[in-house]
C-alpha cells in the first residue's frame, strides 16, 4: 500500500514527537536527571551523550522486560512499572566488608537479590556478582 502525501509529511513530525517524549521521560523523576548548565561545546556534547546513554539503557530494559497485562507474573511476582522496577533495583547493594580482626584487608560482596531483582537480572542477562571488584 502506497503512502499518501499527507502521511509522508506526518512521519518527521511523529519522529520528533518521539524524541520529545524520550526527553521528557528521561528528565522526569524516574531517572533523576537534573538540569545541567553547560557553556562549552565539549560539555554540551558530553551532556547529550550521557542523556542518550541513559535513554538507551532504559530502552533496552523496556524491551527485555516486556509489559504484562496481569498484575501478577506467571512466576507469582508482582508486575512493575519502569519507575517501581528502578526503585526496587536501586536497593540492590555492593558492600565492601572489613573484618574487625583484619582492618587493613577488605573484600567486596554483593547483597542477596530479592526474587524480583533476581528475575529482572535474569531477563536483562546481568550477573551482578561479576561486577564485584576483585
Amino acid at each position: 500500500m502506497k503512502s499518501s502525501p499527507a502521511r509522508m509529511r506526518l512521519q518527521p513530525i511523529k519522529a520528533w514527537l518521539g524524541v520529545e517524549r524520550t526527553f521528557r521521560s528521561c528528565n522526569s523523576t524516574r531517572l533523576h536527571i537534573r538540569p545541567v548548565y553547560v557553556y562549552t561545546a565539549e560539555h554540551v556534547r558530553g551532556h547529550v551523550f550521557l542523556f542518550m546513554l541513559a535513554w538507551y539503557v532504559e530502552w533496552h530494559m523496556r524491551r527485555a522486560l516486556a509489559k504484562a497485562i496481569k498484575k501478577i507474573t506467571p512466576d507469582g511476582l508482582p508486575v512493575h512499572s519502569m519507575t517501581t522496577l528502578l526503585a526496587d533495583l536501586a536497593t540492590f547493594t555492593l558492600n565492601e566488608v572489613v573484618l574487625p580482626a583484619h582492618q587493613d584487608h577488605s573484600f567486596t560482596m554483593t547483597a542477596q537479590p530479592t526474587r524480583i531483582q533476581a528475575r529482572a537480572f535474569e531477563l536483562l542477562k546481568i550477573k551482578p556478582e561479576r561486577y564485584a571488584a576483585m
